[in-house]
This record gives structure tokens, C-alpha cells and sequence, in this order.
């Protein structure tokens, strides 16, 4: 019995591990849109993204990025167009409704694009379509920190 229980527990593990890579549940952004994305979780750690631009980060060259590089978590990325902002953290985060892990005042650059992206959800469910998505980059870095998509399916 001990042993199904354990089995039990991993699997529920499991599935709440990839809905969260997915980005099932995230929590809604304050302009109430579906916002795909890596929901907080636990105790806030300092977010250092991963390496993606030289720094300092242009608007320009994160633009470029986003129209070259599919989204990471997106089994699709077809960028039709996309424009780049700077933001503090603390913007990104009312913007988005997602921790950053960073100071409020931390230079981003917020990148929105326009197009078709399409996420797979867990298993025996059908993969997803947007036509609005986002990356966050850390200007200071060059590392991209968030990438997600915004509306309804």
C-alpha cells in the first residue's frame, strides 16, 4: 500500500510540474487576459534568466530576437510583428500578473509580438493557439527572464 501512495504522490508531482513549465494556472494579469507564463511559486529567489543578448540590451536588438528565436515553451513561433519597450520589473510585473524575482526598480525589456504561437498543455489535451505573446529581457544581463502569451485560446 505504502508504495502506491508514493507512486500516487509522484505522479500528481509530475503533472503539476508540467503544467507549471507549460504554464497551465498562471495567475491572471490585472488587465484579466489569459496570460500564459511561469507562475510564482514558493519563496522569491532572485531570477536570473537564461544568456540571449549582449548587454546592455537594445530595443532594436531585442525586437530582432523575438522575431528570430521561437519561444522556448511554444511548439510553434510565427512572429508577424513585434515591438520592444523598457519597463522597471515592477511594470512588468502589473503588466504580466508574474513575479519577476527582481527588484522593483530593475531595467526590462519588455517585448510584445503579434502573430501565431501555439503550446502544448499536459497530456490528452489539444495544443493551444495565440496571437499575442511576450519576452521580458534583462537590460543589464542581456538574459532573457519571461517569455509567455496573452488572451484567450
Amino acid at each position: 500500500m505504502g508504495s502506491r501512495l508514493l507512486g500516487a504522490i509522484a505522479t500528481a508531482a509530475l503533472i503539476l510540474l508540467l503544467c507549471t513549465i507549460v504554464g497551465c494556472g498562471a495567475p491572471q494579469s490585472p488587465t484579466a487576459q489569459n496570460n500564459v507564463g511561469l507562475p510564482f511559486i514558493g519563496t522569491p529567489q532572485p531570477s536570473m534568466g537564461i544568456p540571449a543578448l549582449k548587454p546592455p540590451v537594445t530595443l532594436t536588438e531585442a525586437e530582432d530576437f523575438a522575431r528570430t528565436h521561437p519561444l522556448l515553451k511554444a511548439i510553434e513561433t510565427k512572429v508577424e510583428g513585434a515591438k520592444a519597450k523598457f519597463m522597471t520589473s515592477k511594470e512588468v510585473t502589473a503588466l504580466t500578473g508574474l513575479y519577476t524575482g527582481l527588484p522593483g526598480d530593475t531595467l526590462l525589456c519588455y517585448v510584445d509580438m503579434k502573430g501565431n504561437f501555439i503550446f502544448t498543455g499536459p497530456p490528452g489535451t489539444s495544443p493551444v493557439s495565440y496571437s499575442e505573446a511576450y519576452e521580458v529581457f534583462i537590460v543589464s544581463s542581456g538574459n532573457l527572464l519571461i517569455e509567455g502569451a496573452v488572451g484567450k485560446p
